[in-house]
Parts: C-alpha cells; structure tokens; sequence
C-alpha cells in the first residue's frame, strides 16, 4: 500500500475526451459542392467505417453526393461550422460510450439491430440505424 500511496500523487489522470482528438475537416467549397479531403482520415481517427460516416452526413445535411478513395463531395455549399456540427453529433450518437463516456467503442450489428460495443466498459448500447 506504501508503493501505491507513493505513486499515486505523480500519476497524472488523463480525461476520456482529452484521448479522441478528432482532426478538423478540410474542406473546399466550389461552385454548388464542398469537397471534403479528409474524410477517410476522419473516419479511421473515429475508428468507423468511411460508408456509415458518409450515409449519416447525407442524411443530417438533406443533400446527395459521392465518395471517393479518400474524399467525399457533397451537393451544395456547407460552411466549416455545419460539417463541425454534423461530426460532433455523430460522435456523441455513434462513437462515445453512453456509460462510461470513453470513445474505445465499436458498432457491431446483431439480427437487425445495431449496437454501440464498449471495450472500455463492456456496456452495450443499441443505436440507431443510418
């Protein structure tokens, strides 16, 4: 116990959200499109599949596009703050635990229903289909 009392006022806890840094999309409005270039990039730091990410996109801005081998192009013009925006509530729906808030999560789909898998934890939370 010794040893552990010593150590303890050295460690330095680090938070849950301090861990996932989720880079910034780059982007480029041209004409009635916005490409985005990292898409891929995002999708792998988030560890999620590019196509799910791509679908709920679609979905929250109401507009079609296309993806590519490392970008995606959307249909209409989207400031910086809306594609934050869109990423932000897609971490909180389908990346960050609901129980221990940590992002050591993955979507596994069972039957017809899809769930949010903890590794941290091991909680296991249902989640809406794209």
């Amino acid at each position: 116990m010794k040893w552990l009392d010593r150590a303890k006022p050295g460690a330095v806890q680090e938070k849950p959200s301090d861990r996932l840094e989720i880079p910034e999309f780059r982007s480029s409005a041209m004409k009635m499109k916005t490409n985005l270039m990292n898409f891929r990039e995002v999708s792998q730091v988030l560890n999620r599949d590019a196509t799910h990410m791509y679908k709920y996109f679609m979905k929250a801005l109401a507009t079609s596009g296309s993806i590519h081998e490392n970008y995606v192009v959307l249909k209409g013009k989207f400031s910086r703050a809306q594609l934050s925006e869109v990423l932000k509530n897609y971490v909180e729906q389908y990346v960050i635990c609901p129980v221990c808030k940590r992002p050591d999560t993955r979507i596994v789909k069972e039957g017809e229903f899809h769930f949010l898998i903890c590794d941290a934890c091991g909680a296991k939370s249902p989640v809406k289909r794209v």
